[in-house]
């Protein structure tokens, strides 16, 4: 049994998750990201569930957490991942504590009793004079520093606790979303301020009821971006019990993903729904580029009848030799055995782009070949994204090839039609050929 059927990118249920979860298929999400509510320090409805309504962090937190991690155990994919945002609850005279209490290890220990695995955490910091404004900390500020520093404290960051189901992992998470020097970065255990804006948000103005009684902290979204990257898989399922705004789902959907969340506040919600419509929309215009476009009226891909422009993009450039052909990204040729050349293998990748009938009159063709960077290429150069190939092979060679499988798969009646040609050749992350073949008005 699936959470969401094939068609649906994302999924939202609105009340406790705790109980939900205990409903919901065993190993039915691949990873599970959120921020759970912390007792005493952010409340965020009077609901008798939200365990941010826990002034007691030592006994009443943690009943409510424990029946949470037995349902989040069990409803996460064997040796698949749990990532929960947490910081140190501060002694405030609302929790009657006077030191800090260790928030992070209560959710550990918690984590391990329910049988998952606790592999690492990594500590995101915070800007130390943005903290001090922001929650008027007397152990932050300069007035305790000159008056007794014994009772001063650096700023208190934020900790990404690393979870892993028990089990095997039977779908092995190995897109090539990230390059090796991001996780140089990545790996180290501290994730700095200056790398991770903290007011890099979903704007949370819309979703405030009259009642709250404090502010919500949404996980900011370069965190969460990271985290999805490094342990799912495109098209795979992003789970949040604690979904608020939906932080987690925006950028689940952004980066392809799905995403399914619970949330108790109706406000909320609201508010969810827009940004996940949001990331949607966005994720859509990201892949209506020069290279990929839509029939504006039909809203359908440029091979249906009536369009005067086709668009699209595929994983082929043409090798070190005249006319040859390499998947983009890779490096390697063609190995199908159905494909018996390479004109053969670019004509497979062009056809589901072919209209309904050939285009007309006089056409421009716009031309972009993207070859993987070589393995020689400097950090330095790579870091500019994109640079331009002036080496083999040439230009004619490319267009040849290209022209001839665009008139014979009926693209246009011939390729004298061709008109104008803009052609670009560069070196970049990821290898492929983009093209637009579209009508010229017949006066220049």
């Amino acid at each position: 049994m699936e959470l969401l059927s094939e068609s649906d990118k994302y999924g939202i249920y609105e009340g406790d998750c705790i109980p939900h979860m205990a409903t919901m298929p065993s190993a039915s999400v691949d990873f599970a990201v959120f921020s759970p509510p912390f007792p005493s320090l952010f409340a965020y409805t009077d609901e008798p569930c939200d365990i941010g309504n826990s002034d007691d962090v030592r006994v009443e937190s943690k009943i409510h957490l424990s029946y949470f991690y037995r349902q989040i155990g069990r409803v996460i994919k064997p040796g698949r991942c749990v990532v929960v945002h947490v910081m140190q609850i501060p002694g405030l005279a609302r929790n009657g504590e006077v030191g800090t209490f260790d928030f992070r290890g209560l959710n550990i220990r918690l984590g391990e009793r329910a049988g998952l695995h606790y592999q690492y955490d990594w500590l995101v910091t915070k800007n130390p004079q943005g903290q001090a404004i922001r929650t008027h900390s007397h152990k932050l500020l300069f007035v305790t520093l000159e008056r007794d520093r014994a009772k001063s404290c650096g700023a208190m960051g934020d900790y990404l606790i690393k979870f892993i189901a028990p089990g095997e992992n039977v779908t092995p998470v190995d897109s090539s979303e990230i390059t090796r020097d991001e996780w140089i970065n990545w790996a180290e255990g501290v994730w700095p301020w200056r790398q991770v804006r903290e007011t890099d948000t979903l704007n949370t103005g819309a979703a405030k009821g009259e009642n709250d009684t404090k502010h919500i902290c949404p996980l900011q979204l370069g965190v969460i971006e990271r985290l999805v990257k490094l342990y799912t898989n495109p098209g795979e399922l992003v789970f949040s019990p604690f979904a608020g705004i939906g932080s987690e789902g925006y950028m689940a959907l952004k980066l392809g993903r799905r995403f399914y969340g619970c949330e108790i506040k109706a406000e909320y919600i609201a508010a969810m729904r827009k940004n996940l419509e949001r990331a949607l929309t966005l994720k859509a215009e990201s892949e209506r580029t020069l290279w990929n476009t839509v029939d504006a009226q039909e809203g359908k891909p440029g091979r249906e009848a009536g369009v005067t422009s086709v668009s699209f993009s595929i994983p082929y450039v043409c090798g070190p030799k005249q006319g040859g052909g390499r998947p983009g990204g890779r490096g390697k040729r063609f190995t199908d055995p159905k494909v018996k050349d390479d004109a053969a293998t670019l004509a497979s990748l062009v056809l589901p782009y072919r209209p309904a009938k050939p285009l007309q009159g006089p056409l421009l063709l716009q031309v972009m070949v993207r070859y993987p960077w070589r393995k020689s290429e400097s950090k330095k150069r790579r870091q500019r994204k994109r640079r331009w190939k002036d080496t083999a092979p040439d230009n004619e060679n490319i267009l040849k090839q290209l022209d001839d499988v665009l008139e014979k798969l009926g693209f246009m009646g011939n390729d004298g039609q061709i008109a104008c040609i803009v052609f670009d050749k560069c070196w970049t992350d990821n290898g492929g050929m983009d093209v637009t073949l579209r009508e010229l008005e017949e006066a220049l």
